[in-house]
């Protein structure tokens, strides 16, 4: 994430960092067999505990960004994670989206906006960087700058 920070205050960008659980996902893990929960309680507890983690995510993002001095915007969601990326990026007018746990061809497809960034100096390509950087998972989320 200090990667990714350190190019987006050389752009002098803003960041807004998206969290999207996939809806299917949720949807399928709440028709799960259980003797303990109805498909309803079990489906608003999957919901609650992925906002949760998306809030957490997203609050360790922004602690790493804010010591670039690079202003944050968040969303933390449940929905089609393809969707609700090109969504935003066309909201905030993005000039670079950085994709952690999409398809980026699909993505690629339907972003008005450029999807991977490749630093000039690096020749491996951003996303072998970003790989290598990055300790842990992040499902769902993207960073959207502008």
């Amino acid at each position: 994430a200090g990667y990714v920070a350190s190019w987006i205050a050389k752009f002098r960008a803003d960041a807004y960092i998206l969290y999207v659980t996939d809806s299917e996902l949720v949807k399928k893990a709440s028709l799960a067999d259980d003797e303990y929960f109805t498909v309803h309680e079990r489906k608003k507890f999957i919901i609650e505990g992925s906002i949760e983690k998306g809030r957490e995510v997203v609050g360790k993002l922004k602690e790493i960004f804010k010591k670039y001095r690079i202003r944050c915007f968040e969303h933390v969601e449940i929905g089609d994670p393809i969707r609700e990326i090109v969504k935003a990026a066309k909201e905030t007018n993005a000039v670079g989206v950085i994709p952690f746990g999409v398809p980026v061809n699909k993505l690629i497809r339907k972003c008005p906006t450029p999807v991977v960034l490749v630093p000039k100096d690096e020749n491996r390509g951003f996303t072998d960087v970003i790989k290598e950087k990055i300790v842990m998972k992040l499902p769902f989320y993207s960073i959207i700058f502008r």
